[in-house]
């Protein structure tokens, strides 16, 4: 992570809680959008857009944020 911060669009002085140890849920969310980009352009994943019960999981996770 460390080496990708700057292409992530990690800045330790807001996506951390501690000045660059630990992520907090901007910098969580950035990393997971950068590694979700590299997952799905290497590996064939299964595309679950549309299924009723992964978008009720996302539109709980996303009323808990």
């Amino acid at each position: 992570l460390v080496d990708k911060a700057e292409e992530i669009g990690i800045d330790y002085s807001t996506d951390t809680y501690d000045g660059g140890l630990h992520l907090n849920l901007a910098g969580s969310i950035k990393n997971s959008l950068y590694f979700g980009k590299i997952l799905k352009e290497t590996i064939d994943l299964n595309d679950f857009n549309g299924d009723n019960y992964y978008e009720d999981l996302v539109k709980k996770y996303k009323e808990g944020i």
